[in-house]
């Protein structure tokens, strides 16, 4: 397989993983006990890089969170080809999909009350919220502003990756692109 290959394929999942959000909006705007749905992390955050997953929050009512985390595996197959998923277990309130496409997304469901400010909850970007529930995760000041980010990556940082490993060597700390400071 050539390099080319692969970058070609990389290049690909930004556009794959925004037609995996578009299926998830169609979903939960169509589903009347989603009260609230969004993505938090580096994507709610604009901070992706190309192998950047969704970290999807769905907000239900306490009434229908039972049957919808027993069911939690249902729902992500409406939005694409599911390889395979992590779940531990039927009563867990999260499970993560894993795509044809290379993306991943990690689905939390939430009950309305559980829906307060807290730093995991602080960048978000609303899919469906037309009771205005992810106003509430709004938090002050914090220092989340000092947490190292990951660095952007675009065509040219993996177009040369492999010629990085083959100038220093091979594999080692320091080889990847990902160990530059």
């Amino acid at each position: 397989m050539s390099v080319d290959r692969h970058c070609a394929r990389d290049l690909a999942l930004p556009r794959y993983r925004e037609e995996l959000v578009a299926a998830i909006t169609r979903d939960v705007t169509t589903d009347p006990r989603v009260r609230a749905a969004f993505v938090g992390g580096s994507l709610g955050a604009g901070d992706v890089d190309l192998y950047s997953d969704i970290d999807l929050r769905i907000v239900v009512d306490a009434e229908d969170v039972d049957d919808l985390v027993a069911n939690k595996t249902v729902r992500p197959q409406r939005w694409g080809s599911v390889l395979f998923y992590e779940d531990l277990g039927p009563r867990v309130a999260h499970t993560i999909a894993h795509f044809e496409g290379f993306i991943k997304v990690d689905c939390f469901y939430y009950r309305v009350p559980e829906v307060t400010p807290s730093l995991a909850l602080q960048n978000i970007r609303i899919l469906h919220d037309p009771e205005g529930l992810g106003a509430t995760c709004s938090v002050g000041p914090s220092r989340s502003s000092t947490i190292r980010r990951r660095p952007r990556w675009n065509a040219g940082a993996i177009k040369c990756w492999p010629t990085d490993m083959r100038s220093t060597g091979g594999v080692g700390a320091g080889n990847y692109p990902m160990h530059a400071r």
